[in-house]
């Protein structure tokens, strides 16, 4: 009896050393096992920390966003009906103008457009040699010569078929000192070479004065 009792009691407490055995190896298990559990919680919580806050910070942006939108919007539509009061008042101003610019006639238009004529000088040639010379016109140097010359009047029967007006406006043309000659008796002076009046020509040039009468 007392055998029995003693081996019941070991087998008691050979049970309750197993039972705290696999109780202690559980709970070690469980804390190891719920310590990486709690880690990756507390990174995934630490991740949507993170993303919370960027969201966040776009939702700020997109706030930001529409206000900006908004507010060129507002400044779009100011900016329009300020052109379009400038465009009025320009329109405006352009009807008042042209209510009191007078209207120009035809007739002026048609002699605005009109271009100058230019004087073309007659091609005559001369068999004399000394009816090139255009200087034995009285008022007539080497220079006006050379400029005469050049604008086409070779010789004294090409003088002598030119008018006064002719030869004053290709002086004015050229300018100087060219402007004070005064060409009136030149065509006269021209005429009486060509025909070979030369002493008619002399008596003539005795009462000149550069080519005046």
């Amino acid at each position: 009896m007392l055998l029995l009792s003693q081996v019941y009691r070991d087998l008691s407490i050979e049970i309750i050393i197993w039972l705290l055995g696999a109780f202690l190896l559980g709970y070690i298990l469980s804390y190891i096992i719920g310590a990486k559990w709690r880690t990756r919680v507390g990174i995934l919580e630490i991740d949507l920390s993170a993303w919370t806050a960027k969201a966040n910070g776009l939702e700020a942006d997109l706030s930001t966003a529409k206000y900006e939108k908004e507010k060129t919007a507002e400044e779009l539509a100011k900016e329009k009906r300020t052109n379009a009061d400038l465009y009025f008042k320009v329109k405006a101003a352009e009807e008042k103008l042209a209510a009191y610019e007078p209207e120009e006639s035809s007739e002026n238009v048609e002699d605005a457009e009109a271009p100058p004529e230019e004087f073309v000088a007659a091609n005559i040639e001369v068999d004399d040699p000394k009816l090139n010379d255009l200087k034995l016109v009285e008022g007539i140097g080497p220079k006006l010569e050379e400029l005469l010359k050049g604008a086409g009047i070779a010789n004294l029967a090409v003088l002598a078929q030119t008018k006064a007006e002719d030869i004053q406006g290709i002086m004015d043309k050229e300018g100087g000192t060219f402007k004070l000659a005064d060409p009136s008796t030149w065509q006269k002076q021209a005429k009486m070479a060509v025909e070979g009046k030369w002493d008619r020509l002399e008596e003539f040039q005795e009462f000149l004065k550069g080519g005046k009468e």
